[in-house]
């Protein structure tokens, strides 16, 4: 752009004074620099949200990008399409190939696509604390993903799992798994319609069938995935031992589900047994057959992917049993997009995980999760991550029950406002457990956006 042209834009509302001279401060900002602008109120700079608030471009505009962004915004073009184009227009401009192969978009990818260098605004802390928590509707709604865990039943017993392994259930303090107990269908039904509503303005939105043990046990789980889909909810997942899996994975594949996270701890039956004391045999022909079905809806128009965890215990040897691993499942690889080969973590009577990176916990951030996760357990408490899901066993916590308040309550609820203004302002004392939690920074970001995943050990 020439001429001292600049495009300025902004989607914050100017409700009060304070919010007219917010944004005049923006803008008068934004003429005195030569990068672009943009803010939209995040806890953390690596959270990703594909708006923005407010913006101010001046340079590097790319329009052909733009283009294609807005056929990819009507659905005239897929998504796979749409990242291939947007790398060839740019290697015509000979942009960095850092840009190029540019995996996260913390100033979004609506932005991202109109150039590609952007500078986030930074404001002061009461600022934030006012967008993010005053007007937490404004920016966030509704939550990003959306995890239903519907029972907490399981048919294994792994060693290494904190819920069943004989070890760990003698620590348990609490009831949650001293009865059956199966999250009723009204709220099921109730919270996929809310998640329905959630991804009108989320097409990437993901939601989650699982369990606290084994998802596929319950006989509902296909009748849920099948209601998701027919209200519009773009992608559905489960995660699974797999040993069901020759009886009901083609059923569940063609309920809908997109997208299907399968733990095997081991490439021989010998290892297999004694981490997970099941037939790995009899798992594998399952997931092998259900690789088969997938393809073939894949064919039909269907986007069916899977994933393999591994959780690397003493017993799997992964010096030994890795490559192993990697080379029975390589003719599936068109379905088996990735594999995960995963540490142990264990977590303590505060919900800790015991194993963390203390180093790397130092890092002052701001945890996202109580602004993007929503996870229901079967007795119908919310929770937004894993060291609060954990905290089950031990000494419960949770931003309130959809039982009480419900499904649309919770994330509003004051619970929750409470957990966001703590985080914000990183002193813990009803939510004590963040104080020391390590999943937050689980993830490690380079200046070239790289990423190293503290749990993710590797990723094939």
């Amino acid at each position: 752009m020439g001429g001292g042209a600049i495009i300025i834009a902004f989607n914050y509302p100017l409700l009060e004074e304070k919010d007219r001279n917010f944004a005049t401060i923006f803008f008068k900002t934004a003429i005195k620099l030569e990068e672009n602008l943009y803010y939209y109120p995040k806890p953390n700079h690596y959270m990703e949200i594909d708006d923005f608030a407010l913006f101010a471009l001046k340079n590097k505009l790319t329009p052909e990008n733009l283009k294609v962004e807005s056929l990819y915004r009507k659905n005239l073009i897929q998504r796979d399409l749409r990242g291939k184009l947007h790398g060839i227009l740019r290697r015509e401009k000979h942009i960095e190939e850092k840009y190029i192969n540019k995996k996260f978009f913390y100033e979004s990818r609506k932005l991202f696509n109109l150039s590609w260098q952007w500078q986030e605004y930074r404001v002061a802390k009461e600022q934030l604390e006012y967008d993010l928590i005053e007007r937490m509707q404004e920016w966030y709604p509704y939550p990003l993903g959306f995890n239903i865990s519907i029972h907490n039943v399981c048919n294994l017993t792994c060693v290494m799992c904190p819920f069943f392994s004989e070890e760990f259930k003698v620590n348990h303090q609490t009831d949650f798994f001293k009865t059956k107990t199966f999250l009723e269908d009204k709220f099921v039904y109730e919270a996929i319609d809310y998640c329905a509503e959630a991804s009108v303005s989320n097409p990437q939105l993901t939601v989650g069938f699982t369990a606290a043990g084994e998802a596929t046990l319950d006989q509902r789980l296909p009748d849920f995935i099948h209601y998701a889909r027919n209200k519009g909810i773009p992608w559905t997942y489960i995660v699974t031992n797999g040993t069901l899996l020759h009886k009901i994975g083609k059923e569940l594949l063609d309920s809908g589900l997109n997208r299907m996270t399968i733990s095997i701890d081991g490439a021989t039956p010998e290892t297999y047994r004694k981490i997970r004391g099941a037939d790995l045999n009899k798992v594998e022909k399952g997931v092998r057959e259900c690789v088969e079905y997938a393809r073939e809806l894949n064919a039909k128009g269907h986007k069916i992917e899977f994933d393999l965890n591994c959780v690397l215990t003493d017993t799997f040897c992964e010096a030994q049993e890795k490559e192993l691993y990697l080379s029975k499942w390589e003719d599936c690889r068109d379905i088996i997009v990735r594999i995960f080969f995963t540490r142990l973590v264990i977590y303590d009577k505060q919900g800790n995980d015991i194993n963390k990176d203390k180093t790397f916990s130092q890092r002052d951030m701001v945890c996202s999760f109580p602004w993007s996760n929503y996870a229901i357990d079967c007795y119908g408490n919310v929770t937004v991550c894993c060291t609060m899901d954990a905290s089950s066993m031990y000494q419960p916590i949770s931003i309130g029950n959809v039982k009480e308040l419900g499904v649309r309550g919770v994330w509003n609820s004051e619970m929750a406002k409470k957990l966001r203004k703590e985080q914000l302002q990183q002193q813990f004392k009803r939510f004590s457990l963040c104080a020391g939690c390590a999943e937050k920074f689980k993830s490690c970001f380079d200046e070239d956006n790289c990423v190293t995943t503290k749990h993710n050990l590797d990723i094939k």
